[in-house]
């Protein structure tokens, strides 16, 4: 079994990105499952070929990709990704789309195919914060989730996003004060998020 794992390059001045950082700890084997790690810029369009190409490459049975929300406190996964670029603020190329459709076929919204319920639960378990999502907003996040989720739709493929906060060592020298997370914490979440991918695609099982 392959699993694809993204995280993004820093942007907005940033010297880090925690979900690069995360993908760089999670990258091997889990239970059996090749981890691929794959950084993507934090590009319009650009990030989303990037995958596309990558799994046109390996054979892939999910992809699982994690996005730095700054001032969120806790964990998010995403339910939706909709298909809409949209955002005064530009990407690394300096693009700012304005109601820009990411597929002119492809329907309005496209629902996330992982196990998300299963997902959540074990989060609660283990005591992570962590809450579902409505919206992956209309940024680079959302472009790959739905760009991803429109690719893997036709190929029975799982896919899905996490949105996950600031790590300390971006906040330290802040004189704000932002909330984050710590990288293990995170890295935590995102290894019981890959466990129930894996259990689904076995059918429940686990080896």
């Amino acid at each position: 079994m392959n699993i694809l794992l993204t995280g993004f390059e820093p942007f907005g001045g940033e010297k880090i990105n925690p979900s690069w950082e995360v993908v760089k700890k999670i990258k091997g084997k889990m239970y059996g499952a090749n981890i691929y790690p794959l950084l993507l810029p934090v590009a319009f369009k650009k990030a989303a070929e990037i995958i596309k190409n990558e799994m046109q490459r390996l054979d892939f049975d999910a992809v699982l990709s994690i996005g730095q929300a700054g001032m969120r406190s806790a964990l998010s996964i995403e339910y939706i990704g909709l298909n809409l670029r949209h955002s005064k603020q530009p990407d690394e190329f300096s693009n700012s789309p304005y109601f820009e459709k990411i597929s002119e076929e492809g329907p309005d919204a496209i629902v996330s195919n992982l196990p998300i319920e299963k997902i959540l639960k074990k989060w609660e378990e283990n005591m992570i914060p962590a809450y579902l999502s409505l919206s992956a907003g209309a940024y680079v996040c959302n472009d790959i989730m739905y760009s991803t989720a429109l690719y893997c739709k036709q190929k029975n493929i799982k896919s899905g996003f996490v949105h996950i906060p600031y790590i300390k060592e971006q906040v330290i020298d802040s004189p704000q004060n932002k909330p984050f997370m710590e990288l293990d914490t995170i890295k935590k979440a995102i290894e019981v998020a890959i466990e129930e991918i894996i259990k689904d695609i076995e059918g429940g099982r686990i080896d």
